[in-house]
């Protein structure tokens, strides 16, 4: 029997773009006991496949070790990405992430969001040094979280928000 074909992506070419822009990106997880307290840290920067399937958002493993332990643990992901400036904000559940080595480019690609980050803030009165310093350092501990969304949500304010997306 010939294997099934994968689902269409969940991720617009948009939403991607979205995604990868200097958005603030805080990532959160439970902990593998059960406990519903969320364990969260603030990304530096996100990478979403070729493909739209799967999506990587770059942490400093420093800072994001309780985080990592709870997604270890349970695979469970919830990625909020809000684009200060507007407001703009989706949201991206996952059940399979898993931490991962950074890829070569990574250094590279948290240094490009750092700027474009503190691009957006500065089109809302912030400096540039307070900027950098809400963005984890990009420093040897950069590692990833990879994971397969299952479900986006509007998180904009207003009446949307909330409101589960549909595949495009």
């Amino acid at each position: 029997m010939p294997a099934s074909p994968p689902p269409d992506p969940i991720l617009s070419e948009t939403q991607v773009a979205f995604l990868e822009s200097g958005v603030s990106i805080n990532v959160a997880s439970v902990s593998g006991d059960g406990n519903p307290y969320p364990l969260l840290a603030r990304a530096c920067g996100c990478q979403v496949s070729a493909d739209r399937r799967q999506v990587a958002v770059l942490l400093s493993a420093t800072q994001a070790a309780a985080l990592f332990a709870g997604l270890r643990a349970s695979g469970s992901v919830a990625v909020v990405f809000n684009l200060p400036s507007t407001h703009h904000s989706l949201q991206l559940k996952g059940r399979d992430a898993r931490v991962t080595a950074p890829a070569a480019d990574d250094p590279a690609r948290a240094a490009a969001y750092r700027d474009a980050f503190a691009a957006d803030l500065a089109r809302i009165g912030f400096s540039d040094a307070y900027a950098r310093a809400v963005i984890p350092p990009t420093d040897a501990s950069l590692a990833r979280v990879v994971f397969t969304p299952d479900s986006v949500f509007d998180q904009t304010p207003g009446g949307n928000a909330g409101q589960r997306l549909t595949r495009t």
